[in-house]
């Protein structure tokens, strides 16, 4: 003889609890999200594209996950990327970044980026000191930095060496090229 169930309560009241009950948990889904911090930004592997022996006008890239926008940055210490270059030459001198570091500050619009920054510099392509022969550059080593908080260390850091093949190698090449840098020093300001 099969058994009888016996429904209590009604059915409709029942739909009702588990629905307010289902709504409530998806309504706190949103605000436990929105409460999450921004993951700490990370830094891909340096890339160079091109360095033009003559000018040493160097181009790279390097990508970044989780880059934040710092808004009116009081110094350059505020900026989340810092970048920065040492040449080295051919008699063993070097050339460090003129100001410590190089910085970039995505846009608030792309806060926090994810993708590729790209860097255009200007690098010494002869020894300063003015040597005869001038010593040409050799390499260059790279060094890149992405911050979460200005008051702490970075989050995280890559750096490459790249050894610049620039050919000839002549007294004449190296005079030229440092001519044409003087020349769009002057220029440029």
């Amino acid at each position: 003889m099969p058994m009888r169930v016996e429904r209590r309560g009604h059915p409709l009241l029942i739909l009702a609890m588990i629905a307010v009950v289902q709504l409530g948990m998806i309504g706190l889904a949103p605000a436990s999200a929105a409460a999450q911090p921004i993951p700490a930004p990370t830094i891909g592997e340096i890339e160079v594209d091109s360095f033009d022996c003559e000018t040493g006008v160097l181009e790279f890239h390097v990508g970044v996950t989780n880059l934040r926008h710092v808004a009116n940055p009081a110094n350059d210490f505020e900026f989340p990327f810092k970048w920065n270059y040492l040449t080295r030459f051919e008699g063993g001198g070097s050339a460090p970044t003129p100001n410590l570091f190089d910085v970039f500050n995505p846009p608030t619009s792309d806060s926090p980026y994810t993708g590729d920054v790209s860097i255009t510099a200007s690098l010494p392509t002869i020894a300063p000191g003015g040597a005869t022969p001038p010593d040409p550059i050799t390499s260059i080593e790279l060094a890149a930095a992405v911050y979460h908080s200005p008051s702490e260390p970075p989050t995280d850091t890559t750096s490459t060496t790249f050894t610049v093949d620039c050919g000839g190698g002549s007294l004449i090449d190296a005079l030229v090229a440092a001519l044409k840098r003087l020349l769009r020093d002057i220029l440029d300001g």
